[in-house]
């Protein structure tokens, strides 16, 4: 039995995807649009991303963060004792032994063992 491989070979070399030939191809303007709309598109985000990548973010180091964001409208008609009052960030010492608990965290910390990390910073473990 022979394989009829020049007809398999035709049929795979005359493969052509598209619509049947009674009907056009129903949207003949969208790829032009859609090509024209993107490349506009790429443009202006070139252009926004000049001046946005112009900024220098400079590192502020301060115990209280929050110190820098202005309080909500009408914050002072909240009694006193409905607000929190979150501690601030001041640095703690921590020693071999020391248990800590996160925020709202059911898991606690025990510090093992501390290693120096350089002239910085300490390595808590």
């Amino acid at each position: 039995m022979r394989l009829p491989l020049n007809r398999i070979l035709r049929k795979i070399t005359g493969f052509r995807l598209g619509y049947n030939v009674q009907r056009d191809y129903p949207g003949r303007w969208t790829t032009p649009v859609v090509i024209v709309v993107y490349m506009m598109l790429a443009v202006f985000l070139a252009l926004m991303n000049i001046p946005l990548t112009a900024y220098d973010i400079v590192q502020e180091y301060t115990y209280t963060p929050n110190a820098t964001i202005p309080p909500l409208p009408f914050s002072y008609l909240i009694p006193s004792f409905l607000k929190s009052t979150l501690p601030d960030f001041s640095p703690q010492t921590l020693h071999v032994g020391d248990v800590l608990h996160l925020n709202d965290s059911t898991q606690e910390y025990n510090i093992t063992s501390l290693a120096n990390g350089g002239d910085s910073f300490l390595f808590y473990q």
